[in-house]
């Protein structure tokens, strides 16, 4: 196949997808094309939950230590 400046490649789209922020889905949407721009029209927000990765990671930067007693506390058995 030869292909030439200006060729058109049609490629099939899904119709929908999701959107993920900090690996965590968060919204859904379908895709399109806004001005010459591909664009996501937002349909609807997912429930996230309420501890995010950027806490964690906040933890980790910040306070590795109590982040450690966190865990630690968390693991030992109950008498």
């Amino acid at each position: 196949m030869e292909m030439e400046v200006g060729d058109v490649i049609p490629v099939k789209m899904p119709d929908a997808c999701t959107v993920y922020i900090e690996d965590l889905p968060t919204f859904r949407g379908k895709m399109g094309q806004a001005n010459d721009n591909l664009a996501i029209k937002i349909t609807e927000q997912l429930k996230r939950p309420e501890v995010m990765k950027s806490d964690i990671k906040l933890l980790e930067d910040n306070a590795p230590d109590l982040l450690e007693d966190l865990s630690v506390g968390a693991q030992e058995p109950k008498d």
